[in-house]
């Protein structure tokens, strides 16, 4: 592996190739972003920082775009590297937010947890529990199961109930965000 360290340049990083099999370029404007590259051609942004508990990591931004689009841009890649500098300032660990969303349940694992606690209740009837049970199984699962719980926005539960017909029409929609109160002065 041999680091090195340029200014980086769009038409540099559309170029550079690795002569190992990998090879790690840190940019001289923004010194904690770097560009890995793989002997197959495989470029991939990261950025490395120190944590508030004094340890050193990394986080992969992700790969190399030269439009943007499919992935990152030098200028993406540099804005992201500023947004993690950012987050580290203020004590936040960017790795520990990633790992944790990685480890984090999803809506079905969840789900499960909820069936067993309403099983103990019994104030619940087993023909309710029995059609909830059904009703993730069949709808809501196939739908959101497989998403981490964090990642899950009103947006999608909305999305959902219109493809399945629960709802005919978003019954938010065309209402605009009310606008802030002025704050009431008491004049003596």
């Amino acid at each position: 592996m041999h680091k090195r360290q340029i200014e980086m340049t769009d038409l540099w990083v559309r170029g550079v190739r690795a002569n190992m099999a990998r090879e790690e370029w840190r940019d001289l404007r923004q010194s904690s972003l770097e560009l890995r590259v793989t002997a197959k051609g495989a470029k991939t942004w990261r950025v490395h920082y120190t944590a508030s508990d004094g340890m050193r990591k990394v986080i992969k931004l992700g790969r190399y775009s030269s439009d943007g689009i499919a992935g990152l841009s030098l200028g993406n890649a540099r804005k992201k590297a500023r947004e993690v500098r950012v987050d580290v300032d203020h004590g936040r660990d960017p790795a520990g937010v990633s790992r944790a969303l990685r480890e984090a349940p999803t809506f079905a694992v969840v789900a499960e947890e909820w069936l067993a606690n309403r099983a103990l209740d019994s104030n619940h009837n087993p023909h309710s529990l029995n059609d909830d049970c059904g009703t993730l199984k069949r709808h809501i699962n196939p739908a959101l199961g497989h998403m981490k719980i964090q990642e899950i926005r009103k947006a999608d539960i909305l999305r959902w109930a219109l493809a399945e017909d629960i709802i005919a029409a978003d019954p938010c929609g065309g209402i605009k965000k009310p606008l802030p109160l002025e704050p009431h002065v008491t004049s003596y």
